[in-house]
């Protein structure tokens, strides 16, 4: 019944803990990174030293939000709040640095569009197709069948534009997809993670039932029969619903099927011991700025205090 109890629910578990713990462990672009790195210490450091940039994403969007509220009055009015950088960048920057500025934002895209379409070519071919429909097969198989997911991967992306048009802003879309996709996915790998009971069929179905419910929150939102307020409150309650769903789901159906063996859970499963551990480091692992528990410390640190004054 109270409106203002049920946002901050939805903002504390929903991205608080869902959404956000999700994006760092299960986007499958941040763990491709990982995959491909060095060693295990910097495999551990890769989210960690990714954190660090993403500390200053509220001074980069509030301050230049606030900023464009006091030069453009009509903004949110005669403008949508979506132009307040177009219109900060073409009232203050000159010819030669908005040029400078265009090219970065295209940059950006470009670069996150290539770490998304490489991760799903990667994912495809060698989760799914290698693993399920063409195994020992040669490396050209391989590298040909990565080509058309990525010329599916780019078309598909362009279609889901036009899905986007429909949304208010880019943030609304993007996190719907998250509470569709990354919050069950989530509650899928923390369960298989510290509960050796789980099952290949408790994660299928428990990641089918997180996805439907997500959406279904979202479509009796849009019917208005769920009442969330706002498009982004009703994501993250989605993202809260999926990872619930998942979890109960999953738990259930572990116990209907069978598991698997605790010799093949070994170096995947939390409290499974692994017979003989390898030491991957090198030269300078030891430093303290290569450490992952003093770096994610100092992460910590500075998202409170840079959070708190926005608070």
């Amino acid at each position: 019944d109270n409106p203002m109890a049920a946002n901050w629910i939805g903002i504390i578990f929903g991205l608080g803990f869902v959404l956000s713990f999700g994006y760092w462990t299960t986007n499958f672009a941040e763990v491709q990174r990982g995959l491909s790195a060095r060693n295990t210490n910097a495999a551990r450091l890769t989210p960690i030293i990714a954190a660090y940039p993403k500390l200053v994403i509220p001074a980069v969007t509030v301050i230049p939000g606030m900023v464009a509220l006091v030069l453009f009055p009509q903004l949110g009015k005669a403008y949508d709040y979506n132009d307040a950088i177009p219109l900060l960048m073409n009232d203050l920057l000159p010819s030669g640095v908005l040029g400078i500025a265009l090219t970065g934002l295209i940059a950006s895209f470009m670069a996150g569009m290539a770490a998304n379409v490489s991760g799903f070519n990667t994912v495809f071919t060698y989760d799914i197709w290698k693993a399920n429909f063409a195994k020992d097969r040669p490396d050209e198989h391989y590298v040909k069948v990565g080509r058309w997911v990525t010329v599916a991967g780019v078309a598909g992306g362009i279609g889901t534009a036009f899905i986007a048009a429909g949304f208010s802003n880019i943030m609304n879309y993007m996190q719907s997809l998250f509470a569709f996709f990354n919050a069950p996915l989530f509650a899928t790998f923390i369960v298989g993670l510290f509960w050796r009971r789980m099952t290949p069929w408790a994660g299928f179905w428990g990641l089918l039932a997180g996805t439907l419910s997500a959406v279904a929150s979202y479509v009796l939102y849009k019917a208005g029969v769920l009442g969330f307020g706002t498009d982004l409150n009703a994501s993250f309650w989605g993202a809260g619903i999926a990872f619930a769903v998942d979890v109960i789901v999953s738990v259930a159906v572990s116990f209907m099927t069978t598991p698997k063996p605790v010799a093949e859970l070994a170096g995947l499963v939390r409290g499974v011991k692994v017979d003989e551990l390898v030491d991957d480091s090198i030269a300078g692992d030891k430093a303290w700025f290569r450490s992952p528990l003093v770096l994610g410390g100092g992460a910590l640190i500075l998202c409170v205090v840079l959070y708190l004054p926005l608070l």
